[in-house]
Parts: C-alpha cells; structure tokens; sequence
C-alpha cells in the first residue's frame, strides 16, 4: 500500500509537470500562431506595395509608349503630307496611284522580256503564214486547169482507197499493240508467279537439306509442329461451340507434345488436363477427337459420330454436362451415336436401339423410342 501511495504521488508529481508543459506549449503555440498572423499580414502588405509599384511602373511605361507613338503618328503625317504636296507637281494624282507605278517600275523588266518573247512569237507566226501562202500558191498551179468531173471522181476514189488501206493498217497495228500489252501483263504475271515458285522451291530446298540433316529430325518436328496447329486450331474451334469456357493450348517440352487447359471464367488461368472433372475432360477429348477425325476426313464434312462407352466413371454433373455437349452437336446437324449401358445415358436419348439376349445365346436387336 506504501508503495502504491509512493507511486500515485510521484504520477501526480508527474502530471502536475505535464500540465504545467502542456500549458506553456499551448501558449507559446499561441504565441507563435499571433506571430504567423503578423508576419503574415506583414507579408500581405508588402506583396500589396510591391504590386502597386510594378503596376504603377507599367502606367509610366505605357505612358512612355504612348507619347512614342503618338511623336511617330505625327511625323508619318507630316511625311505623308510633304509627299502629298511633293506629288502635285507632278502627272501622279495621289499615293496609291504612286504606289501602282513604282510596281510597274519595278516590273519593267519582266514586261520587256515578255514583250520581247511576244515580238519573236509574231516574227515566227508571220514566217509560218508566208510558208503557208507560198505552199498554197505552189498547190494551186499545180492544179491542173483542164480536169473534169470524171477524172476529179477517180481521183477521189483512189485516195478514199488508200485512206481505208491506211486505216486498216492503223487498226492492225492497234491490235498488234493490244495483243503487245496483253502479253506484257502476262509476262509480269508469269514473272510474279516465276518469284513466287522461287520462294516454294527455296522453301523446299530446305526441307530436303532438313530431311538430309539429322536423318530428318528437323523436318519431322517442323511437319509434327504444323499438323499440332492445325489440330489445335480445329478442337478451339469445336470447344468454342461445345463450351465456350475452354480452350486447349500446346506448351513446349523436353519429352514431346504437352497440353495446356485455358479457362476463360478463371481470368484465363492455365492447368494441367489431369486436373480437369470427369465432364470437363470429356468435353475437351471429344473436341480433340473431333479436331483429329475432321482432319483425317481431308477437308470433308464429318456427319456422324459414335461414341463406345466412357461415360461410366462421370457423375451426375458431368454426365450432364457431357449429354448436353452431344445434344448440341446434335443442333448442329450431325448423327451422334451413343454405345452405353448408363441408364443417365439411356434417359437422355429419345431414339435407342437396344440388344436383347435370347436363350439360346443369341442376340436380337430392336428400336425403341
């Protein structure tokens, strides 16, 4: 009890110090908010003063400014009217007429030389109309005086002759033409395909220096890699229709071939197959399958499909699921052909063919729907 009493005292000892720190800090927090304050407003003045005297050190120069202009105002006035008095003494009515004949001064040059280019034009035409007068002269006394209308007629028709000669040599050599652009269209088209079986045959000399290496290795794994696109590109395909969740990706590895499930609903996220569900892996090997028989059908419609068994070890989800998928290839248009003995399986199908025993051993078969 002593020493709980010592202790509570030395706490209220120490208590009585904080408040005696807490309300000095709380004054002098007071203190300096007062300071802030005046410093502050100090501050507030000064930017005030300093404005002030920047806005009155503009009005003087725009003063300043104003008076310039306004000298330089005056002297282009007087300028402008010296050079109206000058411009009376002479054939120039105003400044803008001045301004028009000082360009026209200044474009004397180019005038002459066009003057000069239209000058040599008129030498040459009159040249060319004398050639033409003295043809025309020549022609006409070498028309004979004495020609009737009978020769007159032969003469044309010898001449319609030999223009229609002359046009159908035109046509001809139009055509020759024609038949020339044709068969240049036709030779770069034969040059472009000759480029292209180049890069084919450049393509295929590698192959079969890739056969040659490695007794073929390499040319297998690269056939190996196309046919596995192709594989993959077909099950997707089926998997989009079938599912729509799904999607099988091939993955590099040391000992082969290795598959991949993408799962769309789980932000793409990538597993192994074995950790697919009975319906789920289901699915995604009968769209292997498919892939596999529409490859094998060479670009064929696959029709049918029968399935033996492997639906025994599927729950009732997956089986669900896994009849679902059937159904819907079914939709599609195609023959699904189911062999089970699952009654799940038995349910779901509406056409069935089923096997009887007979005493004997024998069997017999009959549809039922």
């Amino acid at each position: 009890y002593q020493t709980q009493l010592t202790r509570q005292k030395t706490l209220n000892e120490e208590k009585a110090t904080l408040a005696t720190h807490v309300l000095e800090g709380t004054k002098k927090a007071e203190q300096l908010s007062h300071d802030i304050k005046q410093n502050s407003e100090s501050v507030q003045q000064e930017e005030r003063v300093g404005l002030q005297l920047a806005v009155v050190e503009k009005q003087t120069l725009i003063v300043e400014k104003e008076k310039v202009v306004a000298k330089q105002t005056q002297e282009f006035l007087e300028l402008e009217h010296t050079l109206s008095e000058s411009i009376k003494a002479t054939p120039v009515n105003d400044i803008a007429e001045l301004k028009t004949s000082l360009a026209l001064i200044n474009s004397q040059p180019e005038v002459k030389k066009q003057q000069a280019e239209l000058t040599q034009n008129k030498v040459a035409l009159e040249q060319k109309l004398d050639t033409v007068k003295q043809q025309l002269l020549v022609g006409q006394e070498n028309v004979p005086t004495d020609v009737d209308e009978v020769s007159l007629k032969i003469q044309q028709k010898s001449i319609k002759e030999r223009l229609d000669i002359n046009v159908q040599e035109v046509r001809s050599i139009q055509n020759k033409l024609t038949k020339q652009t044709n068969l240049k269209e036709k030779q770069a088209t034969l040059l472009t395909q000759l480029d292209t079986q180049k890069v084919v045959a450049k393509e295929a000399e590698a192959d079969i220096k890739s056969l040659e290496d490695d007794g073929g290795v390499h040319f297998r794994r690269k056939v190996q890699q196309v046919i596995t696109d192709d594989l993959m590109s077909k099950a997707n395909q089926v998997l989009e229709k079938i599912s729509g969740r799904y999607y099988v990706r091939k993955v590099e590895s040391e000992h082969g071939l290795a598959l991949e499930i993408e799962d769309t609903k789980q932000q793409n996220a990538r597993r192994l197959p074995k950790t697919l569900s009975g319906g789920e892996s289901f699915v995604v090997s009968l769209a292997l399958a498919l892939g596999l028989a529409e490859m094998a059908s060479d670009e064929h419609a696959l029709d049918s499909l029968f399935l033996d068994e492997g639906f025994g070890n599927l729950d009732a989800e997956s089986l669900y699921l896994a009849m679902t998928t059937l159904e819907g290839l079914k939709m599609q248009g195609k023959l699904v052909g189911v062999i089970s003995h699952v009654e799940g399986v038995r349910k779901r199908i509406k056409t069935q063919i089923e096997m009887v025993k007979k005493p004997n051993g024998l069997s017999t078969l009959k549809v039922v729907s």
